[in-house]
């Protein structure tokens, strides 16, 4: 089975893990991105949020659904929660982070 890679980064005052996004979730980003053609600044925020959203569904995805934690970890990591907490430049370089680990983006040395 292939072990995802995964960095831990402090975001919103938690230790949490940043991982690869599965395929799944790149392809829904490529179709919100297909469905709205104009680039415009506030579309890449919106899809930087929701790179690090997705990004982040390891730290609560192998909770009961039952549990409480798994409810609020959802709720604070809810790209909407992202956008209104973050500032641009922290959803730009966490969003390249998570391009990092996929092997997309190369690092900067």
């Amino acid at each position: 089975m292939y072990q995802f890679t995964s960095e831990k980064i402090n975001l919103l005052g938690r230790e949490l893990l940043l991982s690869e996004r599965t395929a799944r979730d790149v392809n829904k980003l490529i179709a919100y991105s297909k469905a709205n053609p104009d680039k415009n600044y506030s579309g890449m925020l919106i899809e930087a949020a929701v790179t690090i959203q997705d990004a982040m569904k390891p730290n609560y995805a192998n909770l009961p659904f039952y549990c409480l934690k798994k409810y609020l970890l959802k709720r604070q990591l809810k790209s909407k929660n992202l956008l209104g907490k973050l500032t641009a430049g922290e959803l730009f370089h966490y969003a390249g982070k998570v391009l990092e680990l996929e092997g997309i983006k190369k690092k900067a040395e």
